[in-house]
């Protein structure tokens, strides 16, 4: 009878944590590794001198003439 209700208990909790995985909540937490370390990466970028100038957009201006109704 023990190991029923053992068994009941194991499908109690594995559904109620995919019930809450469907809202966001981790119910698992996984420790990171610290022995990763990460080199340093550089990006090449072009002077602000020899950046490409943004150019003004031409805009239409509603015209002065008015409709003939």
């Amino acid at each position: 009878m023990a190991f029923l209700a053992e068994m009941l208990a194991v499908a109690v909790v594995w559904l109620s944590s995919f019930a809450l995985c469907q809202f966001g909540v981790a119910t698992e937490t996984r420790a990171h590794k610290a022995g990763h370390a990460h080199a340093v990466k550089t990006v090449a970028r072009s002077p602000r001198a020899e950046a490409a100038k943004p150019q003004p957009v031409p805009t239409a201006a509603p015209s002065a003439t008015p409709k003939a109704a």
